[in-house]
């Protein structure tokens, strides 16, 4: 009995992540359009303040941007000499974000990845950043749990 539970939950958890999946590719274009936009005008500079008032001053730092999307604050922050990887459950999205990298002429890197079960050591990164991701997840606590695993120590984590 324990086993089928454990399987029910499984393949309900499955289903969720294609659901999101699913939901991020079909939005993909029209997201990364506004995501272009908002990089040209005056947001950009907002939030880079906002988030340069924060981290740490050394440079170049490590970060993961959470959910990515179409690369709004990995374009931002690598534009400012960082070492920055995107990740993000949609393919579609990977495939924008790499398309707006080349058009704003920066160097990220665009990883396809579920942002509850990351493939990086532990304490990778100084900086994990996310925008507008959380509500989307099946199970935030093991999100936090694998974000701050791959936090150094004294890094600093913000989710917008």
């Amino acid at each position: 009995m324990q086993f089928a539970y454990k399987q029910q939950n499984f393949n309900e958890e499955k289903l969720i992540e294609r659901r999101i999946e699913n939901y991020w590719n079909k939005r993909s274009s029209d997201f990364s359009r506004v995501r272009r936009i908002e990089l040209k005008g005056t947001n950009s500079e907002a939030w880079l303040s906002l988030i340069q008032n924060h981290l740490p001053s050394k440079k170049p730092l490590q970060i993961l941007d959470v959910g990515t999307g179409a690369g709004f604050f990995a374009i931002l922050l690598a534009n400012c000499g960082h070492h920055v990887i995107g990740i993000d459950m949609s393919p579609k999205m990977i495939h924008e974000s790499k398309k707006n990298m080349l058009e704003f002429g920066v160097r990220a890197e665009f990883i396809q990845m579920n942002a509850q079960e990351l493939n990086f050591d532990d304490e990778t990164f100084d900086v994990v950043i996310s925008r507008n991701l959380t509500w989307t997840l099946p199970d935030v606590m093991q999100a936090y749990r694998e974000w701050h695993r791959v936090l150094k120590t004294d890094g600093i984590l913000m989710n917008f």
